[in-house]
């Protein structure tokens, strides 16, 4: 099956590295430049907007995930897409916009923060993956970033204005909310309202209480976890079609691992400039 990668030169995105202390966290970019490189794999250049003085990086489009180490051999759940598009829009309760941004898509949020709700945190200009563990006050929570091998793990303190809806992102299915739990109860902490359909994509803030709604939250929660891990194959070829975008033949050709990005943490605060070994 053929894939359209939907980035193309100009466009403003988000990026994620599998560099230690960096795990699970999301920059924003605009990619510059893209090319195929003599092994084939494909890169972009990317600009990242919240350091100004780090210099431009060619970042591979896939990479191999490191936290599957050597126990499944099946190359297909190993590598993942690096981008994602900006994050849509947020609002919250019954807003909607008048006229929807180019995506077609955004975030509708109609609850406060609660335990156990998946949330992208804003921390030395990055977003990290955690999940809220206590309420401190009105504006104010406890998050736990995800823990290792995935993430970075830690507990910190985070401001209510600084958390927003953690959401997956794959090229199958575009945007989808992954489900939050605790107490074994399964929800999802946004939905997401596309324009073209007038209907929710995904999620509702409805608790899922029987059963057999636990049941297939559960199983659903299984197929979230699994979304964002992409399925280019051990054997790719990319070229550019005439738009700019990216056509992934996943019968031919090879995607190389990239050396990864170092970037800010939200424990040591520290910026490094991107590098190649």
């Amino acid at each position: 099956m053929d894939l359209i990668l939907p980035f193309k030169k100009g466009d403003f995105a988000e990026s994620k590295s599998f560099i230690d202390g960096y795990k699970c966290a999301w920059f924003r970019c605009k990619i510059n430049d893209m090319r195929v490189t003599e092994t084939g794999s494909f890169q972009y250049l990317l600009e990242y907007l919240d350091y100004p003085d780090e210099e431009k990086t060619w970042t591979e489009v896939f990479e191999k995930n490191p936290a599957y180490g050597k126990r499944n051999s099946n190359v297909v759940r190993e590598r993942e897409c690096m981008l994602r598009p900006s994050y849509p829009e947020l609002y919250w309760g019954d807003q909607v916009p008048e006229q929807f941004p180019k995506s077609n898509v955004i975030v509708s949020v109609c609850d406060t923060p609660k335990v156990g709700d998946l949330v992208e945190w804003l921390s030395e200009g990055s977003y990290w993956t955690a999940k809220v563990t206590k309420l401190l006050s009105e504006d104010m929570v406890k998050v736990q970033l995800l823990k290792p091998p995935i993430g970075e793990g830690g507990s910190y303190t985070a401001y209510c204005k600084d958390i927003r809806p953690a959401l997956d992102w794959c090229l199958e299915k575009g945007w989808t909310v992954p489900l939050s739990q605790a107490n074994g109860r399964c929800w999802h902490a946004a939905r997401l309202i596309h324009h073209k359909s007038d209907t929710e994509m995904s999620g509702s803030d409805e608790e899922s209480t029987s059963d057999d709604d636990e049941e297939e939250a559960q199983k659903s929660l299984k197929r979230a976890s699994n979304s964002s891990q992409e399925a280019p194959g051990s054997n790719l070829e990319i070229t550019s079609d005439t738009t700019s975008s990216s056509r992934i033949n996943s019968q031919t050709a090879t995607i190389a691992t990239t050396k990864g990005i170092s970037r800010s943490s939200p424990e040591t605060g520290s910026v490094t400039r991107p590098y190649k070994e």
